[in-house]
C-alpha cells in the first residue's frame, strides 16, 4: 500500500478554517489510517505486506499557505501504523510470527 493521496488549501492562516484544516488532515492522515487498517487483515492472513507513507520536505522545512499539508506529511513521520518508528515490525500471535514493513519516504516538491 503507498499512502500518497493529498491535498491542500493553499491560504494563509488568517484566512484558513478549522473546517479547511481539517478537511486537509482527513484526506492525508485519516484517509491513509483508514486505507492501511483495511489492508490490515489481508497482511495478517498472508503474514507480510509493506506500507508506505509518502511524505514532503515540507514535513522539516514549512511553506507560506500549506499550514495542513505541512502538518499531515509531518504526521507520517512519526509512529507508524503498529505503534512503533518505521522499519519493520515483528508481530507474535498464537506462536506465529508475522512480519510487516512500513517506511516513509520525503519527496522534494
Amino acid at each position: 500500500l503507498v499512502n500518497n493521496a493529498g491535498n491542500h488549501c493553499k491560504k494563509y492562516i488568517e484566512d484558513m478554517t478549522v473546517e479547511d484544516y481539517v478537511n486537509v488532515l482527513n484526506v492525508h492522515l485519516v484517509g491513509a489510517f483508514a486505507l492501511t487498517k483495511a489492508l490490515f487483515p489481508h497482511m495478517k492472513e498472508q503474514g507480510k505486506g509493506s506500507i508506505l507513507f509518502q511524505a514532503s520536505m515540507t514535513s522539516y522545512i514549512g511553506q507560506p499557505q500549506v499550514a495542513g499539508y505541512a502538518t499531515a506529511k509531518a504526521g507520517y513521520l512519526g509512529p507508524g501504523p503498529f505503534g512503533e518508528n518505521p522499519g519493520t515490525d515483528s508481530h507474535a500471535e498464537g506462536g506465529k510470527r508475522d512480519r510487516y514493513r512500513y517506511g516513509c519516504r520525503i519527496f522534494k516538491q
